[in-house]
């Protein structure tokens, strides 16, 4: 990246489960940011060789900042740049992270638009799915994958830690909910029972994340 672009590359930044310890060979991907200096078609295809190289060799999954553009967008980016924020490696450079100040209420209401998001597109699925088994489990099976990250984002706001492994958000997540989340992990076997657990797990969470509106407003 450096012989590509020299001075214009201002950091190489790993951060997620490889950082977190729960990344899982074979099944995890290495997440890198790449932080530019400025961004244009010709610098950015130069980026080309290098990360189909690392994508190929260590599942390596850039994405493209430019330095100037990542203070702006903690507003928009609550949760990604928390997590980051948190759990980062600087591999190379200047780390624009570290002095990063990402607003608790922003953080509340990404995670409430999330949750509520999928609450609205797991009921569209269930009409879609008209009741055919292996199309309702391939539909909560990705729901419960999209709803990993605002869950534990939640769990994070509520003071109860976790990884990022799937099993042990759905365990703390449904204790914490009192929602029981077996099935959840039981999709193909459970198919229903999974579906309306989902239902009930995203309805507490979202009474869980609005309720603390009031909190993160004081």
């Amino acid at each position: 990246l450096k012989h590509g672009i020299g001075e214009d590359l201002r950091a190489v930044i790993v951060h997620g489960s490889v950082v977190r310890d729960d990344w899982r060979e074979g099944e995890s991907d290495i997440d890198v940011i790449i932080v530019l200096r400025r961004s244009s078609r010709a610098m950015l295809e130069k980026l080309t060789e290098p990360l189909a190289i690392a994508r190929a060799a260590a599942r390596a999954e850039a994405m493209i900042l430019v330095e100037d553009e990542i203070d702006r967008a903690a507003d928009v980016f609550p949760l990604l740049y928390d997590d980051v924020k948190r759990h980062h490696l600087v591999l190379y450079g200047s780390d624009p992270f570290a002095d990063l100040t990402v607003d608790r209420k922003h953080l509340r209401l990404r995670i409430e638009q999330e949750l509520r998001d999928l609450k609205i597109r797991l009921r569209r699925a269930v009409i879609d799915a008209g009741g055919h088994k292996p199309t309702l489990a391939a539909v909560v099976t990705r729901k419960v994958r999209q709803a990993r990250f605002p869950l534990r984002a939640l769990l994070a706001m509520l003071g109860v830690p976790c990884t990022d492994d799937l099993e042990a958000i759905l365990t703390k997540a449904g204790r914490k909910l009192q929602v029981d989340t077996h099935s959840l992990l039981r999709t193909k076997e459970k198919t229903e029972e999974a579906i309306d657990t989902l239902a009930d797990l995203l309805a507490s969470a979202v009474r869980a994340v609005d309720a603390l509106e009031d909190e993160v407003q004081r």
